[in-house]
C-alpha cells in the first residue's frame, strides 16, 4: 500500500490527525517477524517484545538535528522506564542521544538517580542479573570487573616513565568539595546550585590536574557543551612510579644510616 500524505490506523481513525506525511495507529506496532516465540516466558507474541507506547514514551530515530537542541520530550503521566534514541542533539557532531524520558516528579521515580539505566541479561540459571546500571546521576556501578586495554602489541616507542614524578605529585591538591548538577539550558551547560541537590565529594579539580599532568586530563574543546574531566584510573600509574622513587630514596637513607651507625 503507497499513501500519499496522513495515515490513521484503529480506533484513531477520523479522531486524531496523525503528523503530516507520517502514520498514527491505534494498539501496538510490531516491527520485524510477527509472531516472534520467546523462550522465557514461553510466549509466541507477548506484547512487551513490541515497539509499543502504551506505558510509556518510545521514541527511536534522528529526533532532532537542528541549532534548538530540542528536547525528545518527557513521558506521559504515570510513565517510566521511558526511552528514547536518537541522534545529533548538539548539532556539529554524529553521537547517539539515549534519553531515560520519565518525567521528574514521577510517584516512582521523584528523585534523580531513579531516572537511569540497567543493563541485565539471564544468567546461567536463567535467573536475571544485574549487569551495570548509570543512575540518573551519573554513576557507573558494574557487577564485574573493569578492564582498560593494554596490549603490549599495539604500544610503540616504549620507554620507562621519567624520573622526578614524586616532586610533581606533591604539587597535586587534594580537596573537598559539593558536586553540582550540570544541565543544559539555551544550548549551554549551566550549573544548578540548589542546596538539596549538592552531593558532597572529594578528589582533584581537573583544570589543576592539567597543570601538572595534561596527560591525566580531559580537556573540552568547547565549555558550553562539555566538562573537563580526570582520568583517575591512569593516575594508578603515576602513584606507583612515586612509591617507587620513594622506596629507592629510603632505601638509599637506610644505607647511609647504616654507615652512621657503624661509624659511632
Amino acid at each position: 500500500m503507497d499513501i500519499n500524505g496522513n495515515l490513521a490506523v484503529g480506533l484513531y481513525t477520523g479522531n486524531y490527525t496523525a503528523p503530516a506525511n507520517g502514520m498514527i495507529v491505534s494498539g501496538n506496532v510490531r516491527i520485524g517477524t510477527p509472531n516472534a516465540a520467546t523462550l522465557s516466558p514461553d510466549q509466541t507474541d507477548a506484547s512487551h517484545i513490541t515497539l509499543d507506547v502504551t506505558g510509556g514514551f518510545t521514541r527511536i530515530g534522528n529526533f532532532n538535528s537542528s541549532a534548538e537542541n530540542t528536547n525528545p520530550g518527557k513521558s506521559f503521566a504515570f510513565g517510566v522506564g521511558a526511552l528514547a534514541v536518537g541522534m545529533n542533539w548538539h548539532s556539529g557532531t554524529s553521537n547517539v542521544d539515549f534519553w531515560n524520558t520519565t518525567a521528574n516528579g514521577q510517584p516512582t521515580a521523584n528523585l534523580s538517580h531513579h531516572r537511569g539505566f540497567d543493563w541485565r541479561r539471564y544468567n546461567q540459571l536463567g535467573l536475571p542479573e544485574l549487569l551495570m546500571t548509570l543512575d540518573g546521576n551519573g554513576n557507573l556501578t558494574i557487577a564485574g570487573s573493569n578492564y582498560n586495554t593494554s596490549d603490549k602489541r599495539i604500544k610503540s616507542q616504549i620507554m620507562p616513565m621519567e624520573d622526578g614524578i614524586i616532586n610533581k605529585i606533591i604539587l597535586l591538591q587534594p580537596k573537598t568539595y559539593y558536586r553540582n548538577n550540570p544541565v543544559f539550558i539555551n544550548n549551554k551547560i549551566e550549573i544548578i546550585q540548589d542546596k538539596e541537590l549538592k552531593i558532597k565529594d572529594f578528589g582533584f579539580i581537573a583544570q589543576d590536574v592539567y597543570e601538572i599532568f595534561p596527560e591525566l586530563v580531559y580537556k573540552p574543546d568547547d565549555e558550553n557543551l562539555e566538562l573537563w574531566a580526570v582520568d583517575y584510573s591512569k593516575l594508578t600509574v603515576i602513584l606507583t612510579k612515586a612509591l617507587q622513587e620513594e622506596y629507592i630514596e629510603i632505601q638509599k637513607l637506610k644505607n647511609e644510616l647504616k654507615v652512621l651507625l657503624k661509624r659511632l
